[in-house]
């Protein structure tokens, strides 16, 4: 049995985490074995104004069985598990402190054709930040009552031991999420109010009010396959295979897009931004067999085996299909079946997203035509100031393949010191790896893929060890 505990300050939060641990492993005979643990959490997380932006007390509980089916062949195993993300804050979204009278945006317009309004050699005008128009500054706030968001794990694996040195696992892997965090904007107005108008807003003396919840849901299913060959004559490879099917409600940080109505989190159900469908990798290392000690070249003299003995090969391959991209929609703009311009009003926030018709990805490989990657034909400008029915993530970018290698020799100089020679290849085969196309519908570049990732990339070092 272990136990442990640990005490945490942390200072963007008048916050102190208390935790502690608690893991016992039982074997019941020679097939059965059992772990059960649980760890407390014990959180005062308090903003500035004094009201919980955590919840306090959380105990996240651990249970794993393994039964061995064939003895030291094949092994079957389930594990369940309870966690929680207690938030440090970083970054601007939602963060408290970045409001008035700590924080003022200052916007400073220049009228018409008049001067400026400032110039980089003037001094900063007296009142600029205590005599503003409130009507023009955003706020950050968060819901009262903020949550730890949870996360349920599982997954019952199938490992089979094919040789000493490799074996093969088949397992389904799971997870649901609740009390995760995203943001909504609460002073938007309604589908077909001019949110341009201070006085149709909710709250008509500030602009933006951007607002942190904790109320977002996720959902993944994943069939998962490994081949592990370990270290045996001079061979290392791990080769695994991931099939997963991943929905969220808002995306994790920097992959998020707006709800389309305020806090509606249930209709903004859509695919992970950062899950592939497909995931193919696969690492190696292999000591070449040349040179003194190996198979070939043993007898070799020392400034033979200073060039071509030694020699170690490695590298990861790695194939995915495309990342789930977001389809939205401009207020404005050309409705590509009409050629017709569309505005809808403005609503001070929140996304828009169009008409979902058809299948949005065209299957023309972008190396064939990188204009045509998308298909226009697939969504529609939807009854003007409503909301439309694609899902966010609606379509998927290009898959990507890229191959890593090194090719490295070290020298002993002494029994203290040596010298290691490496050559690195990034993107070896120098794949062109299109990034994701123009997503905006009605936009004229909608579809198309306009850059690549980076080409292949080499490096050569010297370390010296001593």
């Amino acid at each position: 049995m272990t136990v442990s505990r640990r005490h945490t300050n942390r200072l963007l939060l008048a916050d102190q985490d208390e935790v502690a641990g608690v893991n016992d492993r039982w074997q019941l005979n020679e097939n059965w074995s059992f772990n059960v643990g649980a760890r407390y959490d014990a959180t005062d997380g308090t903003d500035s104004g004094g009201n919980n932006v955590l919840d306090d007390d959380k105990i996240s509980p651990r249970l794993g069985a393994a039964w061995q089916l064939l003895p030291q062949k094949l092994v079957l195993r389930a594990g369940y598990g309870i966690f929680y993300n207690s938030e440090d804050i970083f970054g601007s979204e939602a963060n408290l402190p970045l409001n008035p009278p700590q924080l003022i945006q200052a916007n400073l317009i220049r009228v018409a054709g008049g001067p400026p309004p400032i110039r980089l050699s003037d001094p900063i005008p007296a009142g600029v930040l205590s005599n503003f128009d409130s009507r023009l500054v955003t706020l950050r706030t968060r819901e009262r009552e903020q949550r730890s968001g949870l996360i349920q794990q599982w997954n019952v694996a199938l490992q089979y031991q094919v040789s000493r040195a490799s074996l093969f696992e088949i397992s389904y892997a799971a997870n649901r999420g609740r009390s995760l965090f995203a943001l909504y904007e609460r002073n938007q107005t309604d589908f077909g109010v001019d949110g341009t108008v201070p006085s149709n807003r909710p709250f008509p003396l500030w602009q933006g009010i951007q607002t942190g919840a904790s109320r977002a849901r996720s959902r993944y299913n994943a069939l998962q396959a490994k081949f592990e060959h370990n270290y045996s004559n001079g061979l290392y490879v791990l080769a695994a295979y991931t099939w997963a099917a991943a929905l969220d409600q808002a995306g994790a940080w920097d992959s998020s897009s707006s709800p389309q109505y305020r806090d509606n989190f249930e209709a903004e159900w859509g695919r992970m931004s950062q899950t592939p469908p497909h995931l193919i990798t696969t690492a190696f290392s292999y000591d070449l067999p040349f040179g003194r000690g190996r198979r070939f070249g043993s007898g070799w003299r020392r400034g033979a085996d200073l060039v071509l003995g030694g020699w170690k090969v490695s590298g990861i391959v790695r194939w995915r299909s495309g990342l789930p991209i977001n389809v939205s929609l401009n207020a404005n703009g050309i409705d590509p079946a009409t050629g017709q311009a569309y505005r809808f009003l403005l609503r001070n926030g929140g996304g828009l997203h169009p008409d979902r018709v058809g299948e949005a990805n065209t299957g023309i490989s972008p190396k064939d035509n990188r204009f045509a990657f998308l298909s226009p034909s697939a969504y529609r400008v939807q009854t003007l100031n409503t909301p439309g029915n694609a899902a966010r993530n609606s379509a998927y970018g290009p898959r990507q393949f890229n191959t890593d290698f090194a090719l490295r020799k070290e020298l002993r100089l002494s029994e203290r010191q040596s010298l290691e020679v490496r050559w690195e290849s990034f993107n070896f085969f120098n794949t062109v790896n299109f990034n994701n196309p123009a997503s905006t519908f009605g936009n004229i570049n909608f579809g198309v893929i306009t850059s690549a990732g980076d080409p292949r990339v080499m490096q050569l070092a010297l370390r010296y060890g001593f």
